[in-house]
């Protein structure tokens, strides 16, 4: 408990109380303690002390003043009392959507009491929480690369990890833009777009490029045509409803191809974290027993899409680079496969490119002029 404050969220399962958040004093028999309110359990039931107050005879209210300061500690500790990772953190960014403000107008604002309405809309967001409820979804977005996406549970949250795929993919667009025709648009395609941040980032970044971007839920594709009207590239990415590249016309070619696909195990579906395993599509998260069943596919088919010259870049799970570039490695029409770490030192990041059609050697092409 926090220094005496009483839950927020126990107001309205309290039926003798005539105004929310206020505390009931009563008397233990043989003792003149006031009796502690106590926060409900995550099944929303009433702690003992609770049905304790609720059997006695009500005695003196005396209401609480719930600052903006006091709600954002005691919501930081309850959530540290279940477990959650960043709990000042998601108290920040549920208090902030509920009252409609950022984070600065928040700390200005500390001292300033909350009205009955305020205190509603945050005790929403906090029994969400307390279910594990991912906070992107409650607030409806989420950050990526310095941008605001639009996310609900249709799509996987965008992780920062990803933001690593995005620096590599650009980096090797510029180089393959400075080996082209200044004229010649770049064609990408992003596999298992889901909430579309990769697309719709690379298109942010890159004006001249042109993006394919396909996903086999129609729910998650609609997400992602909001995300890429929001950031003004709409007339630049295309979106497909289909399984990888099935979609796509047979002759389609890239110079890029980017993928975050599902690579998660279904046996380690029971290590996950509740945010995870409970509230994420399982269509976007799921491949199989061992998480490369997908993968396998993409390995075995992605050369044939790319141009000569062209590079993919793959996400996979800690522990996968080392097959999955194997598998790259089988195909003889791909050079160049190495793996990248992420910041945490894990490789995250496969990458390789398509051989470029063979050119004649310069001592070939000698020959040939003295021919002439």
């Amino acid at each position: 408990m926090l220094g005496g404050s009483h839950d927020p969220l126990s107001g309205p399962l309290r039926r003798q109380l005539r105004r929310p958040f206020s505390l009931k004093y009563t008397k233990y028999s043989g003792g003149g303690r006031p009796c502690i309110w106590h926060r409900i359990d995550p099944d929303h039931r009433l702690s003992t002390s609770a049905e304790y107050i609720e059997s006695q005879t009500v005695g003196e209210t005396q209401p609480v003043t719930w600052t903006v300061r006091r709600i954002l500690a005691w919501m930081a500790e309850d959530f540290a009392g279940r477990g959650i990772v960043s709990p000042r953190l998601d108290a920040d960014l549920l208090v902030c959507h509920a009252l409609g403000q950022d984070r600065v107008r928040l700390y200005m604002d500390l001292d300033r009491p909350l009205d009955e309405a305020e205190l509603a809309a945050i005790r929403g967001r906090v029994a969400r929480r307390r279910r594990r409820e991912p906070v992107a979804y409650i607030v409806g977005q989420k950050e990526f690369y310095l941008r605001a996406f639009e996310v609900s549970p249709a799509v996987l949250v965008p992780r920062p990890e990803t933001e690593l795929l995005v620096d590599r993919a650009l980096q090797r667009l510029g180089e393959l833009q400075a080996a082209r025709d200044a004229g010649a648009p770049l064609r990408v395609l992003d596999l298992c777009t889901g909430s579309g941040a990769i697309a719709v980032t690379l298109a942010a970044e890159r004006p001249g490029l042109a993006l394919d971007a396909t996903d086999m839920s129609a729910e998650a594709l609609a997400t992602a045509r909001r995300n890429a009207e929001r950031h003004g590239v709409a007339e630049r990415v295309r979106f497909f409803e289909g399984d990888l590249f099935e979609a796509l016309e047979s002759g389609d070619r890239y110079a890029l191809i980017a993928a975050n696909p599902p690579y998660v195990g279904e046996s380690e579906r029971d290590a996950l974290e509740p945010e995870v395993r409970d509230h994420e599509p399982p269509l976007a998260l799921f491949s199989g027993a061992d998480g490369l069943v997908l993968l396998r596919r993409l390995c075995a088919t992605v050369a044939e899409r790319l141009e000569p010259g062209g590079v993919l870049l793959f996400e996979v799970g800690a522990g996968q680079a080392a097959t999955v570039c194997e598998l790259l490695e089988r195909d003889g029409r791909l050079c160049e496969v190495r793996s990248h770490r992420d910041l945490a030192g894990h490789e995250r990041l496969v990458e390789a490119r398509r051989r470029s059609l063979s050119k004649p050697s310069a001592t070939a092409s000698a020959a040939n002029a003295r021919k002439m």
